[in-house]
C-alpha cells in the first residue's frame, strides 16, 4: 500500500487506527518506510509505542468537562470566544 501511495505522488497520510494488532508485524515496516520518505503523516493511535517512535509532533483531543458535545454546541462555544 506504502508503495502504491508513493508512486501516486501523495505527499500527506491521514490513517485512522492503522496498526491495529492484527497488523502488529507490518508495523515496524510501515514506520521505517515514514522516516525514509518525504510524506507527512497524521495519524491516529492509541500504540503508544508505535506512537513514540513514529511522532514528531502531537496534538492530544478530549472531551469538554461534562462530557459530551454536540456540533452545534461546539462551534456555538467558538463563536463566543
Amino acid at each position: 500500500m506504502f508503495l502504491r501511495l508513493k508512486l501516486a505522488g501523495a505527499q500527506l497520510l491521514l490513517l485512522d487506527e492503522h496498526d491495529q494488532p492484527s497488523r502488529h508485524r507490518g508495523q515496524e515496516t510501515w514506520r521505517k518506510q515514514l522516516d525514509q520518505s518525504e510524506v507527512s503523516c497524521i495519524f491516529v493511535s492509541h500504540d503508544r509505542y508505535f506512537t513514540r517512535t513514529a511522532a514528531t509532533r502531537f496534538l492530544e483531543t478530549a472531551r469538554p468537562a461534562g462530557g459530551r458535545e454536540n456540533a452545534d454546541e461546539f462551534f456555538d462555544r467558538q463563536s463566543d470566544g
